[in-house]
């Protein structure tokens, strides 16, 4: 913050030095015209030129040290901005992305831009914009107290057309952000179903539906401009007046003889163009520093969102993980509203026990796996891992002691050693292996032409389903967990690879709870649940039952 706070102070000196070249120009002008050409004085014109032409080689190296302060103080802070706010946003709650488009996100985040530009030009620029209003109105009431006054009304009415189109350009604004949020969501959640849109043929109907979602951002867009379309005329309209009026009055000025000279003509319309100038983009700034409530209104469901619980007083706390986790009476539901996904919902998995769920689709598995990992909170009741609850076990300490392979999972760009160690800052090749071997997928990765070394598309697009699958469980184990969960972890696997899985794993000696709808899958359990309306109940299979 300090050298922010100096590299502002840096670029007011330098702009002020401009300016203050700004100022001097037009009494070059009238000097010129008013002294050196009626008395066809060239020696006099060649002092001023070369005064001033020294004044422009100032002028030009602060101009050249303002850009450079602007370039770092404007890339310092925006890099600031982006990685606090980035790192505020990877600690929200699962449940928060869960709630938001990813190209709304996306918007939000981009917020930074507009707040990053305001702080280190904006600010600087209401000072020194401020400051040249002021003192060019000064010389201006010296020139001619009557232009002056018409200069000021000019401006006032500027003023309030900016005023009144506030609220007009606000809410174009604000619609043209989430309209964009919008049309970018779609774009991404075509690109990765592309391969399922040609499946079935639908591209042209996705595409139709992007199109009206850019449709309507498209009409946000051209709505705002149209305010801005409107505030320019008026701009013209109202400046043009007072210019030819101006022009007008300081002439006939000249013409009447009352002690105003042609010279004095020219410097004072330039120092009222410095004057609009300088006033016109001191509102443009005020306004601006006002539409900043909207970007960070959209920041704030960003940075003002509560952390990650596992983020709290836990954080530090290590505690061993054994491998017994229990829910006791949980109940859980989206929203306040809505009706209970899990209802009084009790669960003991015992240390190296083998629990297989299983039930029909919506009965509340998924929602039951995330309470198990501890990504989201139950309305009411506890889970306990090793007989403690699990905030006083400590949550990052839990999660670093698990692994899961969930139905959402999915590979990242890079290597598949990067993905199976999660991109560790250093891989370790031989627990690497290990987990391949465990996951079934080792043989596999030896017959690719690079081995473990060979890059993953995007998403693992570029696996079948079972490699993928069989590389995140090899992630998951990679990790070495105390207690492993898969919701549909096996579910593309066939039988001769899950069966050399369930080996692998068996070995380890893990707490394992899956959620599974295959037969084979989940006859290889030591105990079976079955999960439905939101309620959890035990039951005893025979080997020939389904």
């Amino acid at each position: 913050m300090t050298g922010l706070k100096r590299a502002i102070a840096q670029i007011l000196v330098l702009t002020l030095v401009l300016q203050a070249y700004v100022l001097a120009s037009p009494y070059y002008m009238q000097v010129a015209i008013d002294n050196a050409l009626p008395a066809l004085d060239l020696d006099l014109l060649a002092v001023l030129a070369i005064g001033f032409g020294l004044f422009t080689l100032i002028n030009a190296g602060a101009a050249l040290l303002r850009s450079f302060v602007l370039l770092v103080a404007g890339t310092t802070l925006g890099f600031t901005l982006a990685s606090n706010v980035a790192r505020r946003l990877f600690r929200l709650p699962v449940d928060w992305f869960e709630k938001r488009h990813t190209g709304d996100i996306l918007s939000r985040f981009q917020s930074i831009g507009p707040i990053q530009e305001m702080l280190t030009q904006g600010a600087v620029g209401a000072i020194v914009d401020g400051l040249m209003a002021v003192l060019t109105l000064v010389l201006m009431f010296w020139y001619s107290p009557l232009l002056a006054a018409i200069a000021i009304v000019a401006f006032a009415l500027y003023g309030i057309v900016r005023a009144l189109s506030f609220s007009f350009e606000r809410e174009a604004q604000e619609a043209s952000i989430i309209m964009g949020g919008k049309e970018q969501s779609t774009l991404i959640e075509t690109l990765r179903g592309m391969t399922t849109l040609r499946l079935f043929g639908r591209e042209t109907l996705r595409h139709a539906l992007w199109q009206t979602k850019l449709t309507d951002a498209v009409n946000s867009d051209v709505r705002l401009a149209r305010i801005g379309i409107w505030q320019g005329t008026a701009n013209g309209l109202i400046f043009g007046l007072e210019n030819i009026l101006a022009i007008y009055l300081a002439i006939s000025f000249v013409i009447e003889g009352s002690g105003f000279s042609v010279g004095m003509v020219f410097a004072y319309m330039a120092y009222k163009g410095q004057f609009i100038g300088k006033s016109a983009a001191l509102v443009d700034t005020a306004i601006a520093f006002k539409m900043l409530g909207l970007h960070l209104e959209r920041l704030s469901d960003i940075a003002l969102s509560d952390e990650d619980r596992s983020y709290g007083d836990s954080l530090d706390r290590e505690t061993e993980l054994k491998g017994r986790i229990e829910l006791r009476n949980v109940f859980y539901r989206y929203a306040p509203s809505d009706p209970f996904v899990l209802e009084g919902v009790n669960l003991t998995v015992e240390q190296g026990e083998f629990v297989a769920i299983t039930g029909p689709s919506g009965g509340g598995k998924s929602t039951l796996v995330k309470l198990l990992l501890g990504l989201v909170e139950p309305e009411s009741g506890e889970v306990l891992v090793d007989g403690l609850p699990l905030n006083r076990f400590g949550y990052k300490s839990f999660h670093s002691q698990i692994a899961a392979v969930l139905q959402e999972d999915s590979l990242l760009a890079g290597t598949l050693a990067d993905n199976i160690a999660l991109f560790d800052e250093s891989v370790d090749m031989e627990r690497v292996i290990g987990a391949a071997i465990a996951a079934s997928i080792h043989s596999d990765i030896e017959q690719m032409s690079m081995q473990y070394e060979t890059l993953v598309g995007d998403m693992g697009s570029t696996l079948s389903g079972g490699q993928k699958q069989r590389v995140l469980l090899a992630r998951a184990l990679y990790r070495q967990p105390k207690i492993l969960v898969m919701d549909e972890g096996t579910a593309h696997l066939d039988t001769k690879h899950e069966r050399a899985v369930n080996e692998g794993i068996s070995a380890m000696g893990i707490t394992r709870i899956i959620i599974a709808h295959r037969k084979e899958t989940i006859e290889a359990a030591e105990r079976i649940l079955v999960m439905a309306s939101g309620q959890l109940h035990e039951v005893q299979l025979e080997p020939s039952e389904t």
